[in-house]
């Protein structure tokens, strides 16, 4: 019902009551609204006396058995009619007026009327559409609620302000100032059925459910139904302050007012500004923060604490930032944010993009989310403040080094805070299991002085390095396990050409130890300290004699130490040391410095002919110990001019013609290698300009190179291939085999070694003259190779180690490991040019690749200047190409 009874009075009267005996009738003007059928006017004779009362002191009477409107049909149906009145130019007006009487009572007889024209509303087709329909709920609030107002029939005009409308202060929360009949009053004064008086401005309750107020708020505002405009700042909008957090100070349908004041519709007030609370999603606000969050403070002010925008763990906890809802400039970490704890300034909130949030401690990492700049002097590696390979960095920093690049769990965003790095060649890591390394992760500076073996500090065979220094010694590169990379520690070389091996090789003595001294401080053949046919040698010594050349096995590389010579046959006794008095001048002295040698000073043409061309001289001060010329066992002599290429012979008038049974030929060919030495079994090799061409297409395109390929080397090979295979083919070579394609090197007719010229032709391959590739079938104790070729199947040749050159120094390359990290390589196939070198530049242009060949072979005569330059080459007549 649109009107229901009171709680705190009775129900419906079912009839007006008597009119009292004696009394004269007053005529009391009331217009009514309520329909469009005919108005009786009630008459009666009673007292003049008129006082209003308001509807529901009228018809909330106490009898419990009439609380429907029922009753108030039956006094509207008392007698009506009409009577003649005046209008305001003073004419008679002809109007239908309800009369009503009240002895002592005093029942407004208006009252009775008004009840009436309430019953035939609420029982018309528009209020019960209403019912029906969305409006039902805005009746029920009505009818719910008190219609009582303060100072009821009382003249509210200047109380009120001499403004009609809401009047809260003198009427009661939600009441309003109006007079009936009033057209210019505003609109919360429409549709009203009860008046305390008819004459003025009164205290009404309005009916219309878009002008009734909430008595009490919908969640906690502070100072309901208050005005709010002065003590937020004359301002509308948020104010936390006044209202309470996450509210607003809004007024009743002004257009004014700002978007987080639109579309409330529960109001304490609706004639001033008061406090409310948002119902748009996008302008409210959390009374508390998120599930598991850490803010701290929240929907307190932050900027005066934070004095910008963006993370501020110090206020608003760890992760946590300081911004402002709808700032157009401020910090990356305030976006996409939805949940605040205050909309109307800086406040403190959760990042809520994963890019921007923080991670919980991991157990690795000391200080997590600590300012570690100063504790670490700066970005980079600090493994005393941050612990194990952890870094100090800045999170969105471009001028940190590379260790602080790709990380993603940070503890603090705003600050430079200690983190582990992403990328694994950046992380250190705890001593490997079975690591000879002494001292690991500790600074090994100060007591090895310099970089490189430090086997006092590291122990045997490890080296005291810096991550990144590419100015530290040759064994430092490419390492990758480090206990620490802030710093010179201790670590255990990578590469095997600067490892060490822990157990003696064959019969060394003193394998590791150190042999200058016990050796008289010379390199070389020691077999009173080392053993019988072993040698005092340094890794990488140019000093010391032939017979130290081309070892790869080392149980130091710091120091001279004892090793196995590569060719025994190359020993001189007394290197470097004056033989001049022990040998009794100078010529052949077998007996100080060896077998085939002879003491021998250089550039003294006095000395006998075995002096006369010598290739190496360790000392030009004195007479020394020297392999006399034409004694130096494995190197061949260079053919005279005139001689026919291996695999022919010279006929009687001087014609060089093919051999007509298999040749003994004797060539060089070369092998593209690891630091590994090799062992050549099974190997393919090339002669020179072949080897050239397989770099250029397919190792120096690489960087770091094809299965880091580093060097060139040089083997004198002699070849004999079976009697069985030449009388079957009449060639002194087989087709070349590949052989991870078959299950046996050997053949029906032995270990044939074999040969294919390389194309040329075509823009994708490199243009040498004359690329050959040789296939060496077999090797030592698997058949093939032996120490004199004889052309038996399983005896076909053999590979004598001739000197080596790195291809770093044929590029010009000075450090390989910085020129890969630094993006460069020696040949790009697409752009035809090297990035860092140009010694590849051009593989199609025969000239150059002239040049190149010719470089190599300078290269290889500058430091084995006893071997000659070319001992001829054969024919490949395998037919394969």
């Amino acid at each position: 019902p649109l009107l229901a009874p009171s709680p705190s009075v009775g129900g419906w009267p079912t009839a007006p009551p008597p009119s009292p005996p004696g009394t004269e009738r007053s005529h009391l003007h009331v217009r009514t609204r309520a329909g469009a059928g005919a108005m009786r006017s009630l008459r009666e004779d009673n007292d003049l006396e008129e006082e209003l009362e308001p509807l529901t002191s009228r018809l909330f009477s106490r009898d419990p058995e009439a609380r429907d409107l029922e009753g108030a049909g039956n006094v509207a149906s008392q007698t009506l009619r009409p009577r003649a009145g005046r209008d305001e130019s003073g004419g008679e007006e002809e109007s239908w007026q309800p009369w009503a009487y009240r002895r002592k009572n005093k029942v407004a007889l208006v009252a009775l009327a008004t009840a009436g024209c309430a019953y035939a509303l609420l029982n018309s087709p528009i209020v019960s559409a209403m019912r029906r329909s969305a409006y039902a709920p805005g009746v029920q609030v009505l009818a719910a609620s008190n219609m009582t107002a303060e100072n009821w029939g009382v003249d509210c005009w200047t109380a009120c302000g001499e403004t009609p409308g809401e009047c809260n202060e003198f009427c009661g929360l939600g009441n309003a100032c109006c007079r009936f009949g009033a057209t210019m009053d505003p609109a919360v004064c429409a549709g009203i059925l009860a008046w305390g008086s008819l004459s003025y401005h009164t205290c009404v309750v309005p009916i219309n459910p878009a002008f009734l107020v909430d008595k009490t708020p919908l969640q906690v505002v502070q100072h309901w139904g208050a005005d709010c405009f002065s003590s937020c700042g004359n301002q509308s909008g948020f104010c936390a302050s006044f209202c309470g957090q996450g509210n607003v100070c809004c007024r009743w349908e002004s257009a004014f007012d700002p978007p987080e004041c639109q579309g409330i519709v529960s109001f304490g007030s609706k004639d001033h500004h008061t406090c409310v609370a948002p119902v748009n999603v996008a302008y409210t606000t959390a009374l508390s923060p998120p599930n598991g969050s850490t803010v701290t403070n929240w929907g307190a002010p932050c900027l005066a604490n934070c004095t910008e925008t963006g993370y501020c763990p110090e206020f608003c906890g760890a992760g946590n930032a300081c911004c402002d809802w709808d700032a157009g400039f401020q910090a990356p970490e305030c976006s996409g944010i939805s949940i605040y704890g205050s909309k109307e300034f800086h406040t403190c909130v959760a990042p809520v993009h994963p890019h921007f949030q923080i991670a919980l401690a991991p157990s690795n990492v000391l200080n997590w989310g600590a300012d570690c700049s100063v504790s670490c002097g700066g970005a980079g590696f600090c493994q005393d403040f941050c612990g194990l390979g952890n870094v100090c960095c800045r999170w969105g920093s471009t001028e940190d080094p590379p260790e602080c690049v790709g990380i993603s769990q940070w503890g603090a965003k705003d600050r430079y805070t200690c983190v582990t790095p992403a990328n694994l060649v950046y992380r250190a890591v705890p001593q490997p299991e079975g690591s000879s390394v002494q001292n690991w992760a500790a600074e090994c500076l100060p007591a090895c002085n310099s970089s490189g073996f430090c086997k006092e500090f590291c122990g045997q065979g490890n080296a005291c390095c810096k991550f990144g220094n590419v100015f530290d010694a040759p064994e430092c590169r490419s390492i990758l396990t480090w206990g620490r990379k802030d710093r010179y520690t201790c670590v255990a070389p990578e590469e095997q050409l600067y490892q060490v091996f822990n157990a003696s090789l064959g019969l060394v003595q003193n394998w590791g130890a150190d042999c200058w001294q016990a050796c008289t401080e010379t390199g070389g053949a020691c077999p009173n300290f080392c053993g019988i046919g072993n040698a005092c040698c340094r890794f990488g010594s140019s000093q010391d004699p032939p017979e130290c050349l081309g070892i790869t096995q080392w149980g130091s590389k710091e120091t001279h130490t004892c090793v196995v010579p590569v060719d025994p046959s190359l020993y001189v006794n007394h290197f470097s040391e004056d033989c001049w008095e022990d040998c009794n001048g100078a010529g052949y002295c077998e007996d100080w410095c060896g077998s085939g040698n002879a003491c021998c000073k250089h550039g003294l043409g006095q000395d006998p002919a075995e002096c006369h061309g010598v290739s190496y001289f360790p000392t030009g001060k004195y007479h020394t110990c020297v392999k006399a010329a034409g004694q130096w066992p494995g190197v061949p002599e260079a053919p005279p001019p005139g001689s026919c290429i291996p695999g022919q012979v010279q006929e009687a008038s001087g014609t060089c013609v093919n051999a007509v049974t298999p040749a003994l030929m004797t060539f060089y060919l070369y092998y593209a290698a690891s630091d590994l030495y090799p062992a050549l079994a099974n190997a393919r090799l090339a002669n020179l300009e072949g080897i050239m061409w397989v770099l250029h297409q397919e190792i120096v395109s690489q960087c770091p190179r094809s299965n880091n390929v580093n060097r060139v080397l040089r083997y004198v090979v002699t070849v004999k291939n079976p009697y069985e295979f030449f009388n079957a083919t009449q060639r002194q070579f087989g087709p070349l085999t590949n052989f991870s394609a078959v299950t046996s090197a050997s053949t029906e007719n032995g270990f044939v070694v074999g040969c294919q010229d390389q194309s040329t032709k075509g823009s994708q391959s490199a243009n040498y003259d004359g690329p050959t590739l040789y296939s060496l079938p077999g090797g030592v104790n698997l058949g093939g190779e032996c120490a004199a070729p004889d052309g038996e199947k399983a005896c076909t040749w053999k590979a004598t180690y001739a000197g080596e050159v790195r291809i770093d120094d044929i590029s010009g390359i000075i450090d390989d490991y910085s020129f890969c990290a630094n993006g460069q390589v020696e040949y790009d196939p697409t752009t035809d040019t090297g990035n860092g070198t140009k010694f590849w530049n051009f593989r199609n242009n025969a000239t150059w690749n002239q040049r190149r060949v010719q470089f190599v072979k300078e290269l290889f005569q500058m430091k084995y200047p006893h071997y000659p330059v070319s001992i001829g080459e054969p024919n490949c007549d395998s037919g394969a190409r």
